[in-house]
């Protein structure tokens, strides 16, 4: 990950900023680089199934993830004004 990249600001409880601390020094890595490898590694497992819809886990499971479609709304509660 290069510096010029944009910046996030993430608040994470504090056990799990621990753990991921945990995590960095068992990698020998950065907090950041330690998020980034997480999140990195969920997109891949992501894409992986959307790739794979017919796939099937060892218990016959089909791995594919749900798509889910949201539809917009146009109604309005009076907390939402």
């Amino acid at each position: 990950m290069a510096r010029a990249d944009p910046k996030f600001m993430l608040r994470l409880p504090a056990e799990m900023k621990a753990w991921v601390q945990v995590q960095a020094k068992r990698n020998g890595a950065s907090l950041n680089s330690e998020i980034v490898r997480s999140i990195r590694e969920r997109m891949d497992r992501m894409t992986e199934a959307y790739e794979a819809p017919n796939k099937k886990s060892d218990d016959g499971q089909s791995l594919a993830a749900p798509v889910v479609a949201l539809k917009p709304t146009t109604e309005t509660t009076e907390g939402q004004r």
